[in-house]
């Protein structure tokens, strides 16, 4: 029996290295085109991407988009689209932080990169291929959280808040969508 992601396409962002690396790795395993980004040393990146190609047989494709940035979110997904024809599978896996403090000492800048970074990213990228995805009736969205963020303490305030407003964003998905669509 053939994988049932065989031909299907995916944006994994956040894979240039650990989960999200595993996570694009093994869609391309199963057969899927794979469109990714992230951070990291270019040619690491390009070995990355000539290794998911060569091994797998799939279209895969690095951009490097700054995820706090929408127009640059809108622009990587409009090139899966061209690259790829749709888009099938969004995963949301970028994340991070610059900063750890306790409240009081937690810089403004510290505190805005991390919302833009782990949950802003996830909304913007989410809405924009919903679109394709509805016009199908076909698609798979999933949201990563980092566990550092599900564990309060005082000096993680901007990947807790992250995290937890990353869950509930997925929980209002959840509800935004209904049986006659297979989202």
């Amino acid at each position: 029996m053939g994988s049932t992601l065989k031909g299907k396409s995916a944006i994994v962002t956040g894979a240039t290295s650990g989960i999200g690396n595993a996570i694009a790795s093994a869609l391309a395993e199963e057969g899927c085109n794979v469109m990714f980004n992230g951070f990291g040393d270019r040619e690491d990146i390009e070995d990355f991407r000539q290794r998911l190609s060569e091994r797998h047989g799939v279209n895969a494709v690095f951009e490097s988009c700054d995820l706090t940035d929408i127009t640059q979110i809108s622009a990587m997904v409009d090139t899966a689209v061209e690259t790829f024809g749709k888009i099938d599978i969004l995963v949301n896996n970028a994340g991070g932080a610059s900063g750890f403090a306790p409240i009081h000492e937690l810089s403004e800048a510290s505190w805005q990169e991390a919302s833009a970074w782990i949950l802003d990213s996830c909304f913007w990228a989410t809405r924009r291929v919903l679109p394709n995805m509805l016009a199908r009736g076909w698609g798979r969205i999933m949201n990563v959280s980092s566990v550092e963020g599900s564990q309060i303490s005082k000096k993680n305030v901007a990947l807790h808040r992250g995290s937890l407003f990353t869950k509930l964003y997925c929980e209002l998905c959840e509800v935004n969508f209904d049986s006659d669509t297979d989202l």
